[in-house]
């Protein structure tokens, strides 16, 4: 299931997968963009940061002519460490895979790869945001009810601590 603010970037060099990728991931529902090198990809990323946006995901090829699919990687998630990524490739690599997923991607598929794989993939990137976001929200709640609920234990220990005070008192007073 898709959000109208879902925002994906398609990064390939190879401009029909890039292309195509995008425009059926946009009619899937995501807000979708392609560019074909990583640095642009690492820019565009930068760039939503000014627009107060966030980048949800990005399939990443791993062979881009510019630097490498990894070194996109990383600077995706130093911008945006929730951000899900997938990573693409023509070429089995397993040494390349373990690197991505230790690295951070949350998948890592060969081309030619499933377009229906990579929708069931995506929708679990955003189930993981969903999940995250509502364990943030409900961590300030917390917090904000456990600071609330100091303050008043602090308040009545005063209070009691002044009671007991004046109870010594009369309990002098008396004797």
């Amino acid at each position: 299931m898709t959000n109208p603010g879902d925002l994906l970037l398609v990064v390939d060099d190879d401009e029909s997968i890039g292309r195509t990728l995008s425009r059926i991931l946009t009619n899937a529902g995501y807000q979708c963009s392609w560019v074909a090198t990583g640095r642009a990809a690492i820019e565009y990323a930068g760039g939503l940061q000014g627009q107060d946006k966030r980048l949800n995901a990005a399939m990443i090829d791993i062979r881009l002519p510019d630097i490498n699919g990894l070194e996109v990687l990383r600077g995706i998630k130093k911008m945006y460490p929730d951000a899900g990524a997938v990573m693409m490739t023509g070429f089995v690599d397993t040494e390349t895979a373990i690197s991505a997923l230790n690295e951070g991607a949350f998948a890592y598929v060969q081309k030619p790869y499933n377009i229906d794989e990579v929708k069931v993939i995506l929708a679990r990137i955003m189930e993981r945001q969903k999940l995250l976001a509502e364990n943030r929200e409900l961590l300030r709640k917390l917090l904000e009810v456990n600071a609330s609920l100091e303050d008043k234990v602090t308040q009545r220990t005063q209070e009691l601590q002044h009671t007991n005070r004046r109870l010594q008192e009369n309990a002098r007073q008396l004797s």
